[in-house]
């Protein structure tokens, strides 16, 4: 069966332009760069990660994730995403934090100018859940990572409340997931030939601003826009404890994502 994705491509476009003419030249506020999940995240990456290695973000239209780890861990930089306004996105996000990477515009399954076999590590977060052939598409994204290499995915937790919240905030773009649990991460990629480093486990304590709030944001106006920075305020007080603790808490109830390591 061809692989279908459950996205349409206008979506992304639509997102990563609201995205880049409100916030183009401000993304990375010093409010973000303190949220909580923001440095676990970079705690992680920072474990999983080696220094000044090659990496590849697939799908990273609009990401802070690219030029983050290329800021923070000397990485040689690369991503692939087939939106022209997310490309955009993230390159101005680089601007902001001062560094370079290479950036394609292209289709992940077609593309040949990304070399195979030559990344250190290949990552995406978001993306897999948004295909019928999730294995299909893992096998599509290993053929960059070098012999020895990782492939690290995340993907959201739509098992517990950030699932109910999405389904809540926008049914119609909830159903264009795939909800996958650590096991079936595991699972997916294994049916794709690739062996667990790290195997998949909830990842994250507590984020509300994961959920995709921007239809009922559009609807509300200035209101949605305060909506959007009181749950921002909330999450950081919920999670102001969770600092203080060597292992913060994860759970299928309330961690945002799913999160696993495979080799190559």
């Amino acid at each position: 069966m061809e692989n279908q994705s459950l996205t349409k491509k206008t979506h992304w476009d639509t997102t990563w332009g609201r995205r880049l003419g409100k916030h183009g030249n401000n993304a990375f506020s010093c409010i973000t760069e303190r949220f909580f999940l923001t440095r676990r995240m970079d705690a992680l990456f920072k474990q999983i990660i080696p220094l000044r290695s090659t990496f590849l973000e697939i799908g990273c239209g609009g990401s802070h994730i690219l030029p983050r780890v290329v800021k923070r861990l000397s990485c040689n930089g690369c991503g692939i995403d087939y939106s022209e306004t997310g490309i955009e996105l993230c390159r101005n996000y680089l601007k902001q934090k001062q560094v370079e990477a290479t950036l394609v515009f292209d289709d992940l399954f077609t593309t040949t100018k990304v070399p195979s076999d030559h990344f250190d590590v290949v990552y995406s977060a978001g993306f897999i859940e948004h295909f019928t052939d999730i294995p299909g598409t893992i096998r599509a994204m290993q053929r960059f990572v070098r012999p020895g290499g990782i492939l690290m995915t995340m993907v959201p937790n739509l098992h517990g409340m950030i699932g109910t919240m999405h389904r809540l905030a926008d049914r119609e773009l909830f159903d264009e997931h795939t909800r996958i649990t650590p096991e079936q991460l595991d699972s997916y990629h294994a049916a794709a030939g690739l062996s667990a480093v790290v195997p998949a486990f909830y990842y994250g304590s507590f984020c509300l601003t994961v959920v995709n709030w921007n239809r009922l944001k559009n609807t509300l106006g200035f209101l949605g826009d305060f909506m959007l920075y009181s749950m921002k305020i909330a999450q950081e007080l919920t999670c102001l404890p969770f600092q203080f603790q060597k292992k913060p808490p994860e759970s299928k109830q309330f961690s945002p994502y799913v999160v696993g390591v495979y080799k190559k």
